[in-house]
């Protein structure tokens, strides 16, 4: 950090000048300096408004204003950037963060949509698979138990995570089906007894 800073002082006009600003502001959001990295990522915006760096400098700034939790900002940010930078390579997963964005302020038809429209695009293995969850999320909270369920049911075929078993049980609880619920509990409850929340689910059984 230090020694970017020094290029940045000793090369004020260099066209390195923005890639160490980038440099700066990625290692900060790596670190979880919110204020530092959003701050280093508007001035990227505002001084280098011609760098190449530009649709990394806006990503930023939407990813860190999510993250402090400001989702009106974080939103109109990551509009901003979809419609600024519609072929970045960062389209994508600016797109998941959107609907990241929207469901977590309760407009979970809008996300729903974004992760659709988002499943039919990229070819990422990763954020496909973090997309459907949140897809999944979306369906559970708008009362579609069933559609939760399909998908719940295609991710756990791939990885057995504690948050989708629990969501699943949910979803089956809440559509009348209770053994499958209770199948489900009993899973989650032998693969991740150590967790805080097992007994209450246990629980729930009854």
């Amino acid at each position: 950090d230090r020694a970017l800073r020094t290029l940045q002082k000793n090369y004020p006009t260099s066209d390195c000048q923005s890639r160490a600003q980038l440099h700066i502001a990625d290692t900060h959001l790596l670190l979880e300096n919110l204020d530092k990295a959003l701050g280093a990522y508007r001035s990227i915006s505002d001084n280098f408004y011609k760098s190449e760096e530009q649709d990394r400098a806006a990503y930023g700034i939407g990813v860190c204003l999510a993250l402090k939790k400001n989702f009106v900002e974080a939103e109109e940010a990551l509009k901003n950037f979809i419609f600024q930078f519609p072929n970045s390579d960062l389209a994508h997963k600016a797109q998941f963060e959107l609907g990241r964005v929207l469901l977590a302020r309760g407009y979970t038809q809008s996300a729903a949509d974004i992760f659709t429209e988002l499943l039919s695009e990229s070819n990422d293995l990763e954020l496909t698979d973090s997309t459907r969850d949140l897809l999944a999320e979306s369906y559970f909270h708008m009362g579609k138990y069933e559609r939760s369920i399909e998908i719940d049911e295609h991710l756990l075929e791939q990885n057995l995570e504690p948050n989708i078993l629990r969501r699943l049980a949910k979803s089956y609880q809440k559509n009348n089906q209770p053994e499958r619920a209770v199948e489900i509990h009993a899973a989650y409850l032998q693969a991740f007894s150590n967790y805080s929340d097992a007994d209450s689910l246990a629980l729930a059984r009854g």
